[in-house]
């Protein structure tokens, strides 16, 4: 959030606001690239001091949303900006998101908050707007790495305002399955670009093999960067 910050023109206003049962939740901003949706939001109530839920996705024409979806809950801290993820591996973010999100009321004793009773349902159509959504950039590098004699190619780099992905390929000799990656990016300037640790880090087949290749990191986007440098510490 801090980088865009800076550059408020990627941040798109939405104000949407709903009160149901006592609860209001509104839907503050988005922030929006080719490749994920980011929508920041506020769950508030005068009588029900703990509050959390959970979204559900549709598209306009009630279709599934082919996207990894991430939030968090965050008891204790109700008055705080919340934020739902969604992450699109393959296809590109579409025009308008349906979104239901049902609120609990959440005991903090409770090991599972969605055993809970829902107390309140919202539904929000979410239009993202092209002129806040930015274009990625992809670079082809097809570069091969021995990661103690087992092959890897790092086939590209996708380089988008909210995350930078590196995508990998495995090779069939192999004897073991990459499931975790260490690594960061420099710049010239000498700005590292870490993994990302709070979120989406990284996705594979979820019917196919544990291999995954598709990495998430911070964004060299709004850097200004010229060239990144490659620092595996780890596999």
């Amino acid at each position: 959030v801090r980088l865009f910050i800076a550059q408020a023109k990627q941040i798109q206003p939405v104000g949407q606001r709903q009160t149901v049962n006592g609860v209001t939740m509104t839907v503050e901003y988005l922030i929006v690239d080719q490749k994920q949706v980011n929508v920041f939001y506020t769950l508030e109530s005068e009588e029900y001091p703990a509050l959390d839920g959970e979204p559900d996705f549709t598209l306009s024409d009630g279709g599934e949303v082919e996207a990894m979806v991430q939030w968090g809950y965050s008891v204790g801290n109700e008055d705080s900006l919340r934020c739902i993820t969604l992450d699109f591996s393959d296809g590109d973010v579409p025009d308008t998101l349906l979104m239901t999100y049902t609120a609990r009321h959440v005991d903090p004793s409770v090991e599972n908050p969605r055993k809970q009773p829902i107390l309140a349902e919202f539904n929000f159509a979410l239009r993202l707007d092209p002129n806040f959504t930015r274009r990625g950039e992809v670079y082809a590098l097809n570069r091969e790495l021995d990661l103690d004699g087992q092959k890897i190619t790092v086939k590209t780099v996708e380089i988008y305002p909210t995350h930078l992905r590196l995508n990998l390929a495995d090779h069939p000799e192999n004897t073991a399955w990459l499931k975790e990656i260490d690594f960061y990016l420099e710049d010239e300037k000498g700005n590292h670009y870490e993994k990302i640790s709070n979120g989406i880090t990284a996705t594979g087949d979820p019917g196919g093999t544990p291999f995954m290749a598709s990495h998430r990191l911070e964004s060299s986007y709004f850097g200004d960067t010229k060239h990144l440098k490659l620092f595996l510490t780890g596999a």
